[in-house]
């Protein structure tokens, strides 16, 4: 889930870590990742708010190949309970101004289902759920094109914010980002393909100040216009977090010169090196940064590889 960007200087690999280990600072909250690679999701408490009910609709969740798979059972009651649906929030972690990412690497696409990330989540529970979505809805067997959407929920129910929908097509078996970042009464909602994290394929916008803070997740249900199928996704690299994790980027001069760069917005984190991944030592860099054009600009003097990252004291 790193971005990095190699490149060879005079015989050596340096390497830049846009490190999603690393600490974000809110008053109450580090930022959280979760790769699923240990196969649980302990920091997750699971959404199913037909459980219990007796009327189908319920959820599983398991860990194919170290990622996180959300399925809801078929509503059996739709017309009483609604579709059925299922996800996950993470525990005990709540934000205003937030930023979401999570990887959709499957989904099965000849289902009519709605699945992406949740933020600012409240009074979970049947009947009861509040806050606001990033979605993607497929919309197999009923229109030409799926829809990606903003949205805000009242009662568990999804109303879209006005002109943040978008008519567009994820292509199954490809991998995709959904980025979801919420700042005051303004959400952006962008899709990445994964093999490509530096142009967006599709960007929604859209305003509203119903709810102010809440925790952040994922879900998916069935859309179905009977609304008596079955949902199911998969999703992988999620990160929480109250602002977007800044990139470092290195770049060559014509001598092969390196230079590690950032943005000063950017300002408290701290430049850190190691010169080995595997053994997790890390030394932070105080001196010989420079700033210019609104970026921080380290020179490195090492002769051998370094890793770069940055992190929150």
């Amino acid at each position: 889930m790193n971005a990095t960007i190699r490149i060879p200087i005079a015989g050596c690999a340096w390497l830049a870590t846009a490190a999603l280990t690393l600490s974000l600072c809110a008053p109450s909250l580090l930022a959280q990742v979760e790769s699923f690679d240990d196969g649980n999701d302990a920091n997750w408490t699971r959404i199913d708010p037909l459980a219990g009910v007796g009327a189908g609709g319920t959820g599983t969740w398991s860990f194919p190949n170290g990622a996180y798979r959300i399925q809801a059972a078929a509503s059996q009651a739709p017309g009483t309970v609604g579709p059925g649906r299922a996800g996950s929030m993470l525990t005990d972690v709540t934000l205003s101004r937030f930023y979401a990412a999570v990887d959709i690497v499957a989904w099965d696409n000849s289902l009519d289902q709605i699945f992406g990330l949740l933020a600012r989540l409240r009074n979970v529970g049947l009947g009861t759920t509040e806050g606001y979505g990033f979605t993607y809805a497929t919309r197999t067997g009923r229109a030409a094109s799926g829809q990606l959407e903003i949205f805000r929920v009242t009662n568990e129910a999804g109303s879209d914010l006005t002109g943040a929908t978008l008519n567009f097509t994820l292509q199954p078996g490809a991998s995709y980002r959904l980025v979801f970042a919420g700042d005051g009464a303004s959400f952006t909602g962008t899709v990445f393909s994964v093999t490509n994290l530096a142009a967006p394929l599709a960007t929604v916008r859209g305003t509203d100040s119903s709810y102010a803070v809440g925790g952040v997740g994922l879900f998916t249900y069935d859309n179905s216009p009977a609304k008596n199928h079955s949902a199911d996704v998969t999703f992988d690299n999620f990160l929480a977090a109250p602002a977007a994790p800044p990139r470092l980027i290195i770049t060559a001069n014509y001598l092969g010169e390196a230079a590690v760069s950032w943005p000063v917005e950017a300002a408290g984190y701290v430049l850190q090196a190691s010169p080995n991944l595997a053994n997790g030592s890390w030394s932070d860099i105080t001196t010989g940064i420079a700033q210019s054009e609104g970026q921080f600009i380290y020179l490195p003097t090492f002769e051998d590889q370094r890793f770069f990252r940055l992190r929150w004291p």
